[in-house]
């Protein structure tokens, strides 16, 4: 089950910002009871959570990109896109420990398309291959719709129920199901034409 999405600004240089968030399941006491400051206090959680994990993300992004050093700001060879190049495009994974700040482990993948990042948090037994697959798609889905997010990632805050249509229809309640391939192999050709032009 995917119990978290966040969606990052991971620019070189500038403070983490989330950028959307949302959480699926009850993690954090979320809908278990009426009272007002105990929905406050699951909120905060949630955000601190959020916080927590995204500065993680950002470090892990900003480190790699920092072993690539200048000599990775190349331009895309012939039938290349930037996507082909690690200063724009790549991803990871780490673990979180039970209480770190989820009650049990979790696994958390993230996929970086130039200053945005795409991040699900995981149950480590969950299908990863699956996820990848799924994150990996959400992120050009995400791209594709805002042309400037890959350098301006704030943009999406403009129009968030684009990645929140996208996860009811793919991940919904924090359900991860396959993708249709040939909806991936568009909007692989789409992102493609935009890294292009970018």
């Amino acid at each position: 089950m995917v119990h978290s999405v966040l969606m990052l600004n991971a620019t070189a240089g500038q403070p983490v910002g989330i950028v959307y968030s949302t959480f699926f399941g009850n993690d954090f006491g979320l809908g278990e009871t009426g009272d007002d400051f105990a929905l406050q206090t699951a909120r905060t959680a949630q955000k601190q959570a959020a916080l927590q994990i995204a500065g993680r993300v950002y470090s892990e992004a900003s480190f790699r990109r920092a072993l690539l050093g200048p000599s990775a700001l190349t331009q895309p060879g012939p039938g290349q896109t930037i996507l082909d190049l690690p200063y724009y495009h790549d991803g990871g994974a780490f673990r979180l420990k039970e209480g770190e700040p989820f009650a049990t482990r979790k696994l958390v993948l993230w996929v970086r398309l130039g200053n945005f990042a795409s991040v699900f948090v995981l149950d480590p037994e969950d299908n990863v291959a699956l996820a990848e697959s799924v994150i990996s798609y959400f992120s050009k889905y995400i791209c594709t719709q805002h042309v400037r997010a890959i350098e301006q990632p704030a943009d999406v805050l403009a129009t968030p129920e684009i990645a929140t249509a996208f996860l009811r229809a793919h991940v919904p309640n924090g359900v991860l199901l396959f993708a249709n391939s040939v909806m991936e192999k568009q909007l692989d050709a789409e992102c493609e034409a935009l890294f292009a032009t970018t």
